[in-house]
């Protein structure tokens, strides 16, 4: 409870996974495994869900790698590693569309976490800053503020920093 000696609230931060938007409610690796199929499928190609599984994981555990590291490692990366595993080389095109899969997995809305509007509404009708600062995985910060617009709540945001777009991950102090 504060105190009538503390300075009043001036500002908020917000991760935002687990916190504004609820990860589990995404399924991000399912929606992007059945839409890796599709288009291998689509390109003449039989995977095994097992091996794609397995590839889309090299791509997972390198990024947890650069992250831990401070590195940028993005979709293009991820592509890059996983269809190394399975041993294939696609047309530019293909690879193009496995890139936006795994920025845009189709049929991706994760929800809100609960509670989440009433705070944002409270917070703005107190006059307190909202900020988002965000270590983003795979899915790019353009992706996560249309989720944040999809649910309405993207115009609460005063400011945000997002690691694919600051360059660099929490707790450097640049983000």
């Amino acid at each position: 409870m504060p105190r009538m000696t503390d300075p009043p609230l001036r500002a908020v931060t917000f991760d935002f996974w687990n916190t504004l938007v609820d990860q589990s409610s995404g399924t991000s690796r399912h929606h992007r495994l059945e839409a890796w199929l599709e288009v291998l499928e689509a390109e003449g190609m039989a995977v095994e869900r097992a091996h794609l599984d397995a590839a889309l994981d090299v791509g997972r555990t390198a990024f947890d790698t650069a992250w831990r590291a401070n590195r940028h490692y993005g979709a293009a990366d991820s592509v890059q590693d996983s269809l190394a595993h399975l041993g294939l080389q696609l047309p530019a095109r293909v690879v193009d569309a496995l890139i936006d899969i795994i920025n845009n997995p189709p049929g991706l809305r994760p929800s809100t976490s609960p509670n989440v509007q009433v705070a944002l509404e409270a917070l703005a009708a107190a006059g307190v800053r909202i900020g988002i600062i965000c270590d983003v995985g795979l899915t790019p910060s353009s992706s996560l503020r249309r989720y944040l617009a999809e649910h309405e709540i993207l115009g609460f945001f005063d400011h945000w920093s997002f690691s694919d777009e600051v360059g660099t991950f929490k707790p450097d102090p640049r983000i």
